[in-house]
């Protein structure tokens, strides 16, 4: 997902959207390459749904029992985040998955305002 644009019509859920989006938009894309270092994760996943989604959660605990052991070889350094494109937040237009992910941003800005 991506943020709302920053212009004056922005209401205050969006702001709040935005600003949870900025925090943790750098861990996500970290994590992100981190998992990409696990063999099976480094190229596009061509299984069905269920065995990607195994694939991912394995590396994720494989990933954290590493972690836990204060093993940190498989963490994505800074350059590794940086040169995988850790930092592009595009929006293709015209696009109908763009739309309902767009839809889905505004309901969980506006959820989130009425829980707060």
């Amino acid at each position: 997902m991506v943020p709302f644009a920053n212009n004056v019509n922005v209401s205050g859920f969006e702001e709040n959207f935005n600003a949870a989006h900025e925090l943790m938009r750098i861990p996500a894309f970290r994590t992100d390459a981190s998992l990409r270092k696990w063999g099976v994760l480094s190229g596009p996943v061509r299984e069905e749904v269920k065995m990607a989604v195994a694939y991912i959660g394995a590396c994720s605990i494989l990933h954290n029992g590493l972690l836990m052991r204060e093993d940190f070889s498989a963490l994505a350094s800074e350059f590794e985040h940086q040169r995988n494109g850790g930092d592009s937040c595009s929006v293709l237009e015209d696009d109908p998955l763009t739309e309902k992910a767009l839809v889905m941003r505004t309901k969980l800005a506006t959820m989130a305002k009425k829980i707060s």
